[in-house]
């Protein structure tokens, strides 16, 4: 099927951590195809950066820490009041951190798994809070990794996170159906991306290259066609699956 230009013509959609990296390339694709965007992230500065580049008539930001219930419900009211009716969400916003398990203190644990897995669960909830307070179906799109199948040494809380972000897929999936409310994840291999240069240098994203059967590393262009496949019409008959676009990385 092929996409139309103005497919999201009408629609809108939150977008966790949408300042930058995944987040902010998943807006310019659904910008590109007429939907009404609320961009929410922590870095106000970002936010601000971001927008500028998108259409002024159909953006909107709030600062927000998907860590607080009440800022997830913010962000969702922000986009009703805004645009008439909400859509969907992607859940994108996260955070990564590199310590040993034996050298990682609970406090760093924690704050990955609040970040990734509750954010986003937070975020989930409150997206289909006010699809339901708006009688309306809905797709949201939740950011795992193939990480979570295959572990990473050095990053226990990221994989943990990961993971279980596939697990609550699944389940918000199940109990959603019912309401015509999608849920699924998508999982990216290495993606070139303000998040992976803070862990990794040049020539360490070059050597994953080699790893890669498709002989690169991802783009942000590569990820966010599927985030709007899964947010579009195309996908109306999936819910609770993962979709790892990796390159041929990982292969489940």
């Amino acid at each position: 099927m092929t996409a139309s230009t103005n497919e999201f013509q009408g629609r809108t959609y939150v977008i966790t951590g949408g300042a930058s990296g995944l987040g902010l390339e998943s807006a310019r694709h659904l910008a590109a195809r007429g939907a009404n965007l609320v961009l929410a992230d922590v870095d106000t500065a970002l936010l601000a950066t971001a927008a500028a580049e998108l259409p002024a008539e159909r953006t909107s930001t709030i600062p927000a820490d998907v860590r607080k219930p009440a800022d997830c419900e913010a962000m969702m009211q922000l986009a009703v009041a805004r645009y008439g009716a909400l859509d969907g969400a992607v859940c994108s916003a996260g955070i990564d951190a590199v310590t040993p398990a034996l050298e990682t203190p609970v406090e760093v644990w924690q704050h990955v798994l609040d970040v990734n897995l509750t954010g986003s669960f937070l975020s989930a909830q409150a997206a289909a809070r006010a699809l339901l307070a708006g009688g309306r179906r809905g797709s949201i799109v939740t950011f795992a990794s193939g990480i979570a199948v295959r572990g990473r040494a050095g990053g226990p809380h990221y994989a943990a996170s990961k993971a279980g972000i596939v697990g609550l897929s699944k389940s918000l999936a199940l109990e959603f159906a019912r309401h015509g409310i999608r849920v699924n994840a998508v999982a990216p291999g290495i993606v070139d991306t303000p998040f992976a240069r803070k862990s990794m240098n040049d020539a360490q994203l070059a050597a994953r290259a080699g790893q890669v059967p498709l002989g690169r590393i991802g783009e942000p262009d590569d990820i966010a066609p599927v985030v709007a496949f899964l947010l579009s019409d195309a996908s109306g008959w999936m819910t609770g699956q993962t979709l790892h676009a990796n390159g041929g990385m990982l292969m489940v």
